[in-house]
């Protein structure tokens, strides 16, 4: 087994790949939860991928992660670090309208604005799903089970 990435080596891979990481650890995660309950608890990773049906397959991870823990992480707290992570993304519906009141900036200046705000928002929406992969990440090693040494009698 793959020992645990590291708080830092998350937020790394979140800010080189900008978030996409996020997938990968999550099917990780998936998996070893899967395995761990030996069921599938957790659906495909597919459904994160789709608008809406995230949120539901993020409270599935955590009803999961909740009952591979007995209870020591709170699916409530999971979810709620979700919606922490991804809290950036809601300002995306706002781009529409920067720049909607001509004010006599030509076409070029309104893009370049609405292009570092994206890569902005693309930076800090990273910095989020790294926010909620790490945290989960330490919960999941704080529950884990160290190895006890053999007996030696």
């Amino acid at each position: 087994m793959r020992p645990a990435p590291s708080t830092a080596k998350i937020y790394i891979m979140h800010l080189l790949t900008f978030g996409l990481y996020f997938f990968y650890w999550c099917a990780k995660s998936r998996q070893a939860i899967n395995q761990a309950a030996r069921q599938q608890l957790v659906p495909k990773i597919w459904y994160l991928i789709i608008p809406g049906l995230s949120y539901w397959w993020v409270w599935e991870y955590a009803n999961a992660l909740e009952h591979v823990s007995y209870k020591r992480i709170r699916a409530v707290d999971t979810f709620s670090y979700y919606i922490i992570g991804t809290g950036f993304l809601f300002l995306l519906p706002t781009f529409p309208y920067i720049g909607s009141d001509d004010l006599g900036r030509n076409d070029t200046q309104i893009i370049t604005v609405l292009l570092i705000m994206l890569g902005i928002l693309i930076v800090l929406t990273s910095i989020g799903l790294a926010f909620f992969c790490s945290t989960i990440q330490k919960k999941i090693n704080q529950t884990t089970p160290k190895a006890s040494p053999p007996n030696t009698v």
